[in-house]
């Protein structure tokens, strides 16, 4: 089962409870700091796979994300490329993501660091720190504070909470998350979002095929008050570089 995406939990960019190995993200409008919910429910048992172990751990991969938008095809239809790396010590990380497309005004990059760890209870906590930067666009646009829980009642179910809080523009979001397997292989996610006064808000469902442990097939469909639904198909890879 998946873990938390520690770079995509906030407002500019998402408040997306995903794998922290799999970035599959949207990238955000730098001129519109708003909600977006994510596509992979948090999972508490694989957020600290590598927590409190000494050793350094360097995982990296990629995604590839076609959105799909029902009412424009072709004209709205993006395809997205997601490469990260990331550096792991002692449930210490910081990493370097980003999210290319078609159109270069849309490149972005991101920087991040935080804490992660498990409680005796089985309550997994995530905290870091996310700047956005678009290269073609401005450059460095914000920065966010961001917090994740997740709890697995089962071994087939997994439920995540998220926050964020932009204090440059003083906006904050939380999302509710959660996955349950239907098999070893298949998940059935959905998500929903709302920023803290309410005033706009943004849902997903979908599937997730787990290929093996490393690779990933996604198929969702989005949809908010302040954006026309579309769907979305993924596939991530993910790997340890060093370490365990």
């Amino acid at each position: 089962m998946k873990s938390v995406n520690r770079t995509a939990l906030g407002l500019a960019a998402t408040l997306m409870l995903q794998p922290m190995a799999a970035l599959a993200q949207q990238a955000p409008d730098p001129d519109e700091i708003g909600l977006t919910v994510g596509h992979e429910a948090a999972t508490p048992d694989a957020v600290t796979e590598s927590a409190g172990t000494s050793a350094l751990v360097i995982s990296g991969g990629a995604a590839v994300v076609y959105a799909i938008t029902p009412d424009g095809p072709g004209s709205n239809n993006t395809l997205t490329f997601q490469p990260y790396v990331e550096v792991e010590r002692n449930g210490l990380y910081a990493g370097l993501s980003a999210s290319l497309s078609k159109t270069s005004v849309e490149h972005e990059i991101d920087l991040y660091f935080g804490y992660h760890n498990e409680t005796n209870a089985g309550l997994s906590y995530d905290i870091g720190y996310t700047r956005y930067f678009y290269p073609n666009d401005g450059g460095d646009c914000c920065g966010e504070i961001t917090l994740s829980l997740g709890v697995s009642p089962s071994d087939k179910l997994s439920l995540s909470i998220g926050a964020a809080f932009d204090p440059e523009a003083g906006h904050g979001a939380t999302s509710l998350g959660a996955e349950y397997l239907i098999t070893d292989k298949i998940g059935l996610a959905a998500d929903i979002g709302v920023t803290g006064i309410g005033t706009e808000s943004e849902w997903d469902v979908g599937a997730n095929y787990y290929v093996n442990d490393k690779v990933t097939v996604s198929l969702y469909y989005n949809d908010g008050s302040n954006y026309p639904g579309y769907f979305e198909l993924g596939l991530s890879y993910d790997t340890t570089l060093l370490g365990q």
